[in-house]
């Protein structure tokens, strides 16, 4: 798989999957007389790499391993000495990293419980720089300008679909668009609270929990526990118009990350391989049992949700544990 060529058009690095816990990347030089694959990642015990980019200069590539612990890192590889050196390490997956034109600024983005955060970089001086409140959601569309003065970010958040951003380098951010639909009031709209509760097992279980505006213990509400797709896939922080259609009708949402979500290391990624529809069905059980318990939910009416493997998960739990759910919406689930 071609993953990026850089600016000067003298290397090309491709990624080969060899299973979904292990990879390798290559690098060509094709201004060689006889151009080449080079492994640069040569290893023995199973590690996933992935490829952020070349630097603006062409001199380095910054790439992803998840060698070093339970989440991804940024390393950098020196293309003329093959020197190799962390670039940036967090508590959470590095997703992106992403340079102004001169390579100056650094914008590393973290996928920190299922938002983005980022991190601004100032290569020249080496310091971190103060970036000013941001809606949490996801972030996409990182754009500097060409006098690496300002940069624009686009913002998917809980309340409004994608947003931009200008946030000049060292002040506060302004926001440039509304793409909400003008007819709906926002205030109306719910944002949801990371949660985590105890499966089966004792393992915590991360999710996004949407309260209505209208549930209380004196008028519990119905809710739909919805399953990402994937597998491996993850429920994050952005705008989902289905599940705010739903808490305008007054049901409540929670949108569970299983065990086999990515985000939360790579153990727990992995601890579902070759068994969907076992313990990850029974983190969807416990789920319900535990929000069932709350004093706003009303617990008899408890359903389940997803589309592709959630809607398999969907099946599996109307199939395998038939006494828990009465009701489910399977959206294109994996079934036979």
């Amino acid at each position: 798989e071609l993953n990026d060529v850089s600016a000067d058009g003298r290397w090309v690095v491709l990624t080969r999957n060899n299973s979904n816990a292990d990879s390798d990347l290559f690098l060509v030089d094709v201004g060689a007389e006889e151009p080449e694959l080079v492994n640069i990642t040569p290893h023995e015990a199973p590690v996933s790499h992935s490829v952020f980019g070349f630097s603006p200069s062409s001199k380095t590539l910054v790439y992803a391993p998840d060698e070093f612990g339970e989440f991804t890192q940024a390393w950098c590889l020196d293309l003329e000495t093959g020197e190799r050196a962390l670039e940036y390490a967090a508590e959470w997956d590095v997703l992106s990293v992403d340079f102004s034109p001169s390579g100056r600024y650094q914008v590393v983005a973290i996928n920190e419980d299922a938002r983005t955060s980022l991190i601004l970089l100032d290569r020249q001086a080496g310091v971190e720089l103060e970036i000013g409140s941001l809606p949490k959601g996801d972030i996409s569309q990182v754009r500097f300008s060409r006098d690496e003065s300002s940069l624009s970010v686009g913002i998917n958040s809980d309340t409004s679909p994608t947003d931009l951003f200008y946030m000049p380098i060292g002040g506060d951010p302004l926001r440039l668009t509304r793409a909400l639909n003008a007819s709906i009031d926002q205030a109306h709209l719910v944002a949801s609270t990371v949660i985590r509760l105890p499966s089966f097992d004792g393992l915590q279980v991360p999710g996004l929990l949407y309260k209505p505006k209208n549930a209380s213990a004196e008028q519990p509400v119905p809710m739909m526990i919805n399953v990402h797709g994937g597998p491996g896939g993850q429920s994050r922080k952005g705008y989902r118009a289905e599940f705010q259609y739903l808490l305008n009708h007054g049901y409540a949402v929670f949108s569970i990350n299983n065990r086999g979500s990515s985000g939360y290391g790579k153990t727990f990624f992995h601890l579902d391989d070759k068994r969907h529809g076992e313990d990850d069905l029974d983190d969807v059980v416990a789920a319900h049992a535990y929000l069932g318990a709350l004093d706003w939910v009303d617990a008899g009416r408890i359903g389940v949700m997803g589309g592709s493997y959630g809607g398999y998960m969907v099946a599996a739990a109307l199939a395998f544990r038939p006494d828990v759910f009465k009701v489910g919406i399977n959206i294109f689930g994996v079934t036979n």
